[in-house]
């Protein structure tokens, strides 16, 4: 699931489709979560980021509940995860004074969590992953 801004961004609009990616807004979050909720009765994975937006400041954000609406009736569990190594590339929202080459490489690390309950509510679920970052 992403922000329907960004998954209409030219360029990566054709691969986010290919990838199956949930359009999500403020507008139509209902129609993304019934979407999301027929892929996880399917057996699917689905991926989403419960702050909502893109870090302003490399800080883990409040956590937004959406995700709770999605009914339980299904084979499942949460696997909470973190990405480090983003904050100042050119996907972040942040950018550094100092430029540095387009192509200098960059290392990326994504931390996964134990699987917990889907139960699992967003702030007890932000502390999860708030764990996660070193």
């Amino acid at each position: 699931m992403m922000d329907k801004e960004i998954y209409h961004w030219w360029g990566l609009h054709a691969f986010f489709q290919k990838g199956e990616t949930i359009p999500l807004s403020q507008k139509a979050s209902k129609d993304a979560f019934q979407i999301a909720h027929q892929r996880l009765l399917e057996g699917k994975i689905v991926g989403l980021f419960p702050e909502g937006k893109i870090s302003d400041d490399g800080a883990l954000g409040k956590f937004y509940r959406g995700y709770e609406i999605i009914p339980k009736d299904y084979e499942g569990v949460i696997v909470p995860f973190f990405i480090e190594g983003m904050f100042g590339s050119m996907f972040s929202k942040y950018k550094p004074t100092e430029k540095k080459s387009f192509f200098k490489r960059r290392i990326v690390t994504v931390y996964y969590g134990e699987p917990v309950s889907k139960d699992t509510n967003a702030q007890e679920l932000r502390e999860i992953i708030q764990g996660l970052k070193k």
